[in-house]
């Protein structure tokens, strides 16, 4: 089993090839440019089917092409391979705090490249550069923000998770995420070769 964490910083996944740009940080392997517009080689640095899991934590959000990314992500994972990602959701006070977030990213954002989704079905983004990289989203979770008011602080998340329980995600985004924000969003989606 060989595991890969794309922007480690210095909180790599236990056993993970840690790759990051900065290579002043403790748990970094592999030192690498992975923003495909940025890089000098717009390649990750491995060879195709190496690995059978992938963590991108808190990292997607700084890329500018995701769907090049998403590309060369599944270039280098195993057929059935397991992509996570964790993100902060648009309306996460996470999303606007950092400077080098260049992307706002809801709930449906990586529907595109599955193709059993409306969206997916519709866009295909898993079909750029002439190549083929589809997934399929297994599992999607939320965490909400325990907003620290004059109630218990686990009381509005816990009314946040029951909303988001009640509606769908689209109406959810729609009528509540701004009231009650979402603060991550932890996706996990399997690679399909």
């Amino acid at each position: 089993m060989v595991s890969l964490d794309l922007g480690c910083g210095k909180n790599k996944h236990p056993g993970a090839i840690g790759l990051d740009m900065n290579p002043g940080l403790c748990d970094v392997d592999v030192v690498s440019e992975v923003d495909g517009r940025k890089s000098e080689s717009p390649y990750l640095p491995f060879r195709d089917n190496s690995f059978d899991t992938i963590y991108m934590t808190d990292f997607i959000e700084h890329i500018q092409d995701i769907p090049w990314l998403l590309s060369e992500v599944h270039r280098v994972a195993e057929p059935e391979a397991i992509v996570e990602i964790r993100y902060p959701h648009y309306s996460s006070r996470y999303s606007y705090s950092d400077v080098t977030h260049v992307k706002k990213l809801g709930l449906r954002a990586f529907e595109h490249f599955d193709p059993s989704t409306d969206h997916g079905e519709m866009y295909q983004y898993y079909t750029y550069f002439g190549r083929r990289f589809p997934y399929k989203i297994e599992k999607t979770s939320v965490e909400f923000h325990d907003l620290r008011i004059h109630l218990n602080v686990s009381t509005v998340s816990r009314i946040s998770r029951a909303i988001y329980n009640l509606v769908r995600r689209d109406n959810y985004e729609t009528f509540f995420a701004h009231l009650l924000p979402i603060g991550n969003v932890t996706l996990e989606m399997r690679v399909i070769k």
